[in-house]
């Protein structure tokens, strides 16, 4: 699944290159969506209770596009989803971070900004927060 991904132009999987509570992996995972350097994502700390709109009106400038965060009730829910690439907050496996960003395919996990590629269902354990990524709509219709 992952492997045609990896093929395309348009996904690049980066790595995260800091560790700990100030932890780049949702940079890595931005990175690894939109084809940029790491280096130009900044970091959001999820410690600030505004780090979501600040993120959202970053990748509003940059790419056009919102971020809002979804946590789903069940499977059913999350199959909304479809195939679309996700960034999803899971509980961390470091025991030192309570949070770690990955991304997700039709309710798996697909790329660990630790590990790299990875095939891993979500399961209650995750305990997954969703950010949704939608394009701003421009002018008026």
């Amino acid at each position: 699944m992952l492997n045609n991904l990896l093929s395309d132009d348009f996904y690049k999987p980066t790595l995260q290159t800091t560790w700990g509570d100030k932890g780049n992996c949702l940079n890595a995972c931005i990175a690894t969506l939109f084809d940029v350097d790491i280096d130009d994502v900044p970091c959001f700390d999820e410690d600030n209770e505004n780090w979501i709109f600040e993120l959202s009106e970053w990748m509003r400038g940059e790419f056009g596009k919102y971020v809002c965060s979804v946590k789903f009730q069940s499977d059913d829910q999350a199959a909304l989803l479809g195939d679309s690439l996700t960034i999803a907050g899971i509980n961390s496996p470091n025991p030192d971070v309570e949070r770690h960003a990955v991304i997700t395919q039709s309710y798996r996990i697909v790329f660990d900004p630790m590990n790299g590629e990875v095939d891993e269902p979500i399961t209650d354990k995750h305990d997954a927060t969703f950010l949704l990524i939608g394009d701003v709509r421009r002018g008026n219709r």
